[in-house]
């Protein structure tokens, strides 16, 4: 099938996507570089330390900013850019992931989380109620090298965290239980198990070498003596530092109360628009996922382990204040400031 011939005012319309494309890849890193430097400031601990404990804050800082820099471009995907900047910067003061951002011990979950976000970006497809005609086509023919890479991601992001295998899983599931686009699904569900190649190579490798492999069994050093009551109580923590800890219950509380109490906002009569419930439902999947994989893991106290998940909460909370308030900035400095004295 051969495209459209080109207009004339398609050439510049082109020119000035691409410029807007490419901004929209490049302040974003800057500023929350900025932004990062900016609050962890006071502690100076990557300058005022010695040189390897200097090193291993400032790598565990880039993959603060990579992930944050996935999760702007993933709110401003399914949302818009001021949703965008303000979830980036909850998220950035929210305390286990300020903690996370400069601390050695979680640069692998923050590594992992930065990789899973950055893979739900490239999976979720645009909206394309806001696209124009010429950019629905472009997007519908580059879905594939879109998903191409979210697997590539997904991928790698397995191999640095075992436990992010659950991201893959989920997403094949919700394919699964979508009705549309039945053609396609088969090729998905392929493309998606192909990012759990990195899974099973980890496990054959563990089996093996009768050790753990990369901290996989060292998670679940607990599963082959499996006590149920503990499995129960470690999900409600697991759900509790997903949606709960560490202040997160005061967004979480006010999204679910704004949502059943309050109206959305129309601005010159067209209501605020939403995140799209499939996208919604699919951070669930995720969500859920993690929480019932780690419910088995052996230590049920790091909070830093759902640092790919906590992320998509705020983002959703964030989401639900811009629609159904008009001032609804008050709100977000409310939380930035909370989270900043926790």
């Amino acid at each position: 099938m051969t495209s459209p011939p080109r207009t004339a005012t398609e050439t510049p319309r082109r020119a000035q996507r691409a410029r807007r494309t490419l901004l929209r890849f490049l302040l974003p890193p800057v500023v929350i570089l900025l932004l990062l430097l900016l609050i962890h400031w006071p502690r100076s601990a990557f300058f005022l330390h010695e040189a390897q404990t200097s090193d291993a804050t400032v790598l565990s800082l880039l993959a603060a900013t990579l992930a944050l820099c996935g999760l702007w471009q993933l709110a401003a995907r399914t949302a818009n850019e001021r949703v965008a900047w303000a979830t980036v910067a909850v998220t950035a003061l929210y305390p286990v992931f300020y903690e996370a951002s400069t601390s050695a011990d979680a640069r692998s979950q923050m590594t992992a989380a930065a990789l899973v976000i950055w893979g739900l970006f490239f999976y979720l497809p645009s909206r394309a109620s806001r696209l124009e005609a010429t950019e629905v086509v472009e997007l519908k023919e580059g879905l594939w090298r879109r998903r191409l890479a979210a697997v590539a991601l997904l991928a790698s992001a397995v191999l640095v965290r075992g436990t992010a295998v659950v991201v893959p899983v989920a997403l094949m599931l919700w394919e699964v239980m979508q009705h549309a686009r039945r053609r396609a699904q088969g090729r998905l569900l392929l493309l998606l198990a192909l990012a759990l190649v990195p899974a099973l190579v980890r496990v054959v490798y563990s089996w093996q070498s009768g050790g753990s492999a990369g901290g996989w069994s060292q998670t679940f050093a607990d599963f082959d003596v499996l006590d149920w009551r503990r499995v129960i109580e470690a999900c409600g923590a697991r759900a509790w530092q997903a949606f709960g800890h560490a202040g997160l219950y005061l967004l979480t509380a006010a999204m679910l109360l704004l949502t059943v109490f309050v109206k959305p906002v129309s601005d010159a009569g067209v209501e605020r628009g939403r995140i799209e419930v499939q996208v919604q439902l699919s951070f669930a999947f995720v969500a859920l996922g993690y929480i019932i994989l780690l419910s088995f893991a052996s230590d049920a106290q790091r909070a830093s382990e759902m640092l790919a998940v906590v992320p998509l909460v705020i983002l959703v909370c964030v989401s639900t204040f811009w629609r159904r308030m008009k001032y609804w900035v008050i709100l977000v400095a409310a939380a930035c400031v909370a989270f900043a004295f926790l």
